[in-house]
């Protein structure tokens, strides 16, 4: 319990210089875990065995431990700030009521009582001295009751009985917060031989939703420009932008114009809480596992619908599990990963289909960045196959860059990809999605960190119907090259529309691929391949609408040469043929 001596003794810098101890800790779990992720890893990756698995289980947890020493110090530091901060109000207070008692020649003991002296009233009747203990005015008896009708000509009685009252409120006040922060640390405590669980990352999440009110989250900015967020991020002391990303992840991990790897460290954070979740759902999932088969009858061999129906949503809830995982250790399993590719979480949310943004090197220091939006039926689930695109783009770039030079490739799924419906056949999500797109291309301008980084952006199927809205509609994308692969159409009628120069809008399509020989030309606009659109005619390989990632060929060869702010080979404009795809949905089977 808080005493009027605690009060008087209290030393709020005690509590912040408590919370920048914290936050070092934190700081040092960030650092440690990187270094695990980046260095020791890397290391063990190039070795096999027995020996080298175990030891790459032993890193995982030993950066999952850090990783969330990092979260818990970190909303610990803030919950300190936060102490400190209320503890201002009763301080101040107690401060007011011990001057105005000096003002008035009143003297408090050391229990806080307000003592006064012998003397005469109004009407020149003498009174004796007294003492008023120091309690809430709440908890004081009736002071009408206590000294009748000589208390209105008595000021100086009335003056202690305010001051009494005003320490016992603040006192009152200073407990209160006390025993609140007592429960609130009592649960931020964890136990010997770490090793942290899903549950444990569920708290975490909740120790950061009741820290709210510490960081506060309408400072964050919303709606603004990258260039806005930049400037608001770099108003920051040192000790509040690791108390926004303690505390407010997920919103400081979507702000474009923020440095790459803040971004990666805040939604590193939240992906964690997300993974948390997508495994205990799981985990819940599958203790509900009706029976499969009913014995005795003549179907016993086809599973129940009732196991039909729950198989069908385990499998749901396992590939956002897996997805999740890829992000949360990208390379698990895999050997020889070099330094650039490291992977920057730039954006994430699990809600509806889900939307990622991953860069693979880091976009704020590389020569070249690539922005690659894929299309229809992308979701978060998808996220596996397209960072190996990505993986794809960024080697074929490296191959034509100039010695020195470096090259960072992104997955750009910060929209609502269309499903395989209705919804494809119209422009409605890419105009959605085109101010998101737009914002991040410029954000990855306004973070770069020397000189002026060559930007490509390609969109692949409907992700090239996003990006051409993007380029055609306000600002445009400002970006270097556009690409167009597989395209349904852009949006645009000609390339005049993408306010580009037409000498770096690029694009290409093979025959054999479905989507622009019967979707493009009708509802999303013209086939940015052909000869009357204006576009450069890049030449690409055979093959159906997956094509263009495939090693070795001239589609990824190109886009390549593009990225490296080199000239792809130009080829024939788009001419549709005669020729079918394969039972496979890739390969073509040209007639004659």
């Amino acid at each position: 319990m808080v005493t009027y001596r605690d009060l008087c003794d209290l030393r709020r810098s005690e509590f912040t210089e408590a919370a920048r101890g914290w936050r070092e800790i934190s700081n040092r779990g960030r650092i440690a875990s990187e270094q695990v992720d980046n260095e020791m890893k890397a290391k063990i990756l190039q070795q096999r065995g027995e020996t080298a698995g175990a030891a790459m289980r032993d890193l995982s947890t030993l950066s999952e431990n850090f990783l969330y020493t990092q979260a818990e110090c970190g909303v610990i530091a803030a919950r300190l700030d936060e102490l400190a901060e209320e503890l201002a109000s009763p301080r101040r207070k107690l401060k007011r009521a011990l001057e105005e008692a000096s003002q008035h020649h009143l003297t408090v003991d050391e229990e806080g009582a307000v003592s006064y002296p012998s003397g005469k009233d109004d009407t020149g009747q003498p009174y004796e001295g007294g003492k008023i203990p120091a309690v809430a005015p709440t908890q004081l008896l009736d002071p009408e009751f206590l000294f009748g009708s000589a208390l209105d000509k008595v000021p100086k009685v009335r003056k202690a009985l305010d001051i009494a009252g005003d320490i016992g409120s603040a006192v009152s006040e200073a407990d209160s917060i006390d025993q609140r922060y007592s429960r609130v640390f009592a649960e931020l405590k964890t136990t010997g031989g770490l090793r942290v669980t899903a549950r444990m990352w569920r708290d975490a999440q909740e120790d950061m939703k009741a820290a709210a009110g510490a960081v506060d989250a309408g400072d964050i900015p919303r709606g603004k420009s990258p260039a806005e967020n930049a400037k608001w991020w770099g108003s920051l002391s040192p000790a509040e932008q690791d108390a926004y990303v303690s505390v407010h992840p997920a919103a400081v991990g979507a702000l474009d114009g923020l440095p790459a790897a803040v971004r990666d460290d805040a939604n590193r954070i939240a992906l964690r809480g997300e993974h948390a979740e997508a495994s205990l759902a799981l985990q819940a999932h599958a203790a509900k596992e009706p029976v499969k088969y009913r014995m005795g009858l003549a179907s016993q061999n086809s599973p129940s619908s009732a196991w039909t129906q729950w198989d069908k949503k385990r499998k749901e809830l396992q590939s956002k599990f897996d997805a999740l995982s890829q992000l949360k250790e990208p390379y698990a399993g895999k050997k020889d990963v070099p330094e650039d590719k490291q992977l920057y979480i730039l954006g994430l949310d699990t809600k509806g289909d889900g939307k990622a943004v991953v860069a693979m090197g880091n976009p704020d220091t590389a020569d070249h960045t690539a922005i690659h939006v894929p299309g229809t039926g992308t979701t978060l689930e998808s996220t596996p196959g397209q960072l190996e695109r990505i993986g794809k783009l960024q080697d074929s770039a490296m191959r034509h860059t100039a010695d020195g030079e470096s090259v960072s490739t992104v997955l750009w799924l910060g929209y609502d990809a269309p499903e395989i419906d209705t919804s494809v056949a119209t422009p409605g999500r890419a105009h959605d999605a085109a101010a998101d797109l737009q914002s991040f291309t410029e954000g990855t301008r306004v973070s770069h960190e020397e000189g002026r980084s060559h930007v490509t952006v390609l969109g692949h199927s409907y992700g090239s119907t996003t990006v051409g809205a993007a380029a055609s509609e306000g600002p445009g994308l400002g970006a270097d090259d556009l690409v167009f692969v597989g395209s349904p159409g852009t949006t645009a009628e000609n390339v005049k529309d993408l306010q580009m120069d037409p000498a770096h809008v690029w694009a290409g399509a093979t025959p054999q691929d479905p989507i622009p020989r019967l979707a493009a030309d009708l509802t999303l606009g013209r086939n940015p391949a052909v000869e009357d659109f204006g576009a450069q005619p890049m030449r690409v390989n055979d093959g159906g609408h997956s094509s263009y990632w495939d090693d070795g060929q001239e589609s990824l060869l190109n886009q390549g040469k593009v990225i490296a702010g080199v000239p792809a080979t130009t080829g024939p404009y788009y001419t549709p043929k005669q020729v079918e795809v394969g039972p496979d949905g890739h390969t073509p089977v040209i007639k004659d």
